[in-house]
């Protein structure tokens, strides 16, 4: 699951999924603190996933 604030932390770990947070988005730095990966930039989604696929590591 990728979001931008708690809400969408929340629904991703409910549903038994990773999140990676998005920092660039409206939600706030403390918001994201239980994200499994937290970026920067939309393209590092892509290096958060490919590294998740490496440890096979899909679900949480």
């Amino acid at each position: 699951m990728v979001g931008d604030r708690r809400s969408d932390v929340e629904a991703g770990h409910a549903n038994g999924l990773k999140v990676i947070g998005c920092g660039y988005g409206y939600g706030t730095t403390g918001e994201l603190k239980e994200a499994d990966a937290v970026v920067e930039r939309f393209d590092a989604i892509r290096d958060v996933l490919a590294q998740w696929a490496v440890e096979g590591a899909w679900a949480r």
